[in-house]
């Protein structure tokens, strides 16, 4: 069963990038999708990415 809250771009970048080794979800408001990746080389060549730095890094450790 499909929900339908995917417009044709969403679906579109999932197409384009289902091959890539990074983690991707969709926003749930609004039409964009976010990307969790280790190297800038794994999101080269996806057109239409805007780029933009939230943080350098964030480390979690479990006790």
């Amino acid at each position: 069963m499909k929900s339908k809250l995917a417009s044709k771009a969403i679906i579109d970048f999932y197409d384009q990038t289902e091959d890539r080794v990074f983690l991707k979800g969709q926003i749930m408001l609004g039409n964009g999708v976010f990307i969790l990746y280790k190297n800038d080389s794994d999101i080269k060549n996806i057109e239409g990415l805007k780029k933009e730095k939230i943080c350098e890094k964030t480390i979690i450790k479990a006790n």
